[in-house]
C-alpha cells in the first residue's frame, strides 16, 4: 500500500469503509497512523492501518486480555491477533538482518 492511497473516508469525528461514506467525507490517507485499530463507524469492518507504538501496545493487551478470558469470539482474536502476528514476524525478520550486519561489522 502506498501513503497516497485512500483507506478510509471521515466525517463527523468518525470513520467509514468506502461502502459506508457519505458524500462530504474527508479522505483518509494510508500514511495516517492511529492509537487504536479503526473500524467503520456504521458497518464496524476492520480499516486496515498503520498504528502508533501506543496503538500496537494497546492492541498486543486487547489480544492477551482476549485469551486470557477465552473470548474467542471477539475482535481482538477474531481481527487483531492476525496483526500481532504479522508483527512478529516482521520484528523477528529485522532482527535477524540487525544481528547479521553487526555479525558482518566484526
Amino acid at each position: 500500500m502506498r501513503a497516497y492511497d485512500v483507506v478510509a473516508w471521515a466525517i463527523d469525528g468518525d470513520i467509514y469503509c468506502a461502502d459506508c461514506a457519505s458524500e462530504g467525507a474527508a479522505p483518509v490517507f494510508a500514511e495516517n497512523e492511529a492509537d487504536v485499530p479503526q473500524h467503520c463507524g456504521t458497518c464496524h469492518e476492520y480499516i486496515p492501518g498503520d498504528l502508533t507504538d501506543c496503538g500496537r501496545g494497546y492492541v498486543r493487551e486487547a489480544v492477551a486480555d482476549a485469551i486470557r478470558r477465552g473470548d474467542v469470539a471477539g475482535v481482538a482474536l477474531t481481527t487483531w491477533a492476525d496483526l500481532v502476528l504479522r508483527w512478529g514476524v516482521v520484528e523477528r525478520c529485522q532482527a535477524r538482518a540487525e544481528w547479521r550486519k553487526a555479525r558482518g561489522a566484526r
